[in-house]
């Protein structure tokens, strides 16, 4: 049997999630890919609940989910647990509390021990990352899958909750980057990673280094519409494991 393209699988997601959760309430709604950074003045296309979301920051100018991806497709990472960025115009408040992460095979087969990871929204919006648990298993390396990021604003009928989502594969160094990257000081070592648009692993190192590289970050996050967050603190997203 030929191999199914990326589109027939995102078709097929999409029409598991999409009509199945119509009826049950309980699966994935249809998500949209995630933005790329090709577009800097576009926003992420996501779901919006109707009327409104409670949990999300009217301060904030911009209150749109978006994922911080480049335009590769796959995005790249040559981490097994990699970390992904979201910009975050929610946080938490009585009645919502959690978002919710998905990954699948190529095959759109969920790859997560529980199927879904429940995560708390933070107590304030803004950029924040997640990284996969080192209880999950790590990406295998040449294979692509597909990540879904969703802010549970309706439980009961969850099919217009903001998501973002796109594909990631894992990659194996290659023995060039390697020894390139031994040559450059771990604080550089972003750039090195940006000329071979390995992006998951660019976006993690400039940002533990945005101290010392603050106009390169301000520029990336200004990409996004989000240079006014350059200044402000990283937001780490935890399981929920109640």
């Amino acid at each position: 049997m030929p191999t199914q393209s990326r589109f027939q699988r995102f078709i097929i997601l999409a029409l598991l999630t999409g009509f199945i959760g119509s009826f049950i309430g309980l699966i994935t709604p249809l998500v949209v890919e995630a933005r790329p950074l090709g577009r800097p003045k576009g926003m992420s296309k996501t779901g919006s609940v109707r009327g409104g979301c409670p949990a999300i920051d009217t301060n904030l100018e911009n209150r749109k989910l978006m994922a911080l991806v480049d335009s590769s497709d796959p995005t790249l990472t040559t981490q097994l647990r990699p970390t992904f960025w979201v910009y975050m115009p929610f946080s938490r408040t009585e009645d919502i509390t959690i978002a919710e992460f998905e990954l699948f095979d190529e095959n759109m087969n969920p790859v997560l021990a529980n199927n879904k990871i429940a995560i708390s929204l933070p107590i304030k919006a803004g950029l924040a990352r997640f990284t996969l648990p080192a209880h999950e298993q790590p990406l295998a390396a040449g294979k692509e899958y597909f990540w879904v990021f969703r802010v549970v604003c309706d439980e009961v009928d969850r099919s217009g909750n903001p998501s973002v989502s796109g594909w990631i594969k894992r990659i194996s160094p290659a023995v060039s980057l390697v020894q390139r990257l031994k040559a450059v000081p771990k604080v550089d070592q972003y750039k090195v990673y940006a000329e071979n648009n390995i992006w998951f692993d660019q976006i993690d190192l400039l940002a533990q280094n945005s101290a010392r590289h603050n106009q390169e970050w301000t520029k990336l996050l200004a990409s996004f519409g989000l240079r006014s967050f350059a200044q402000q603190t990283v937001i780490d997203l935890e399981a929920n494991t109640q």
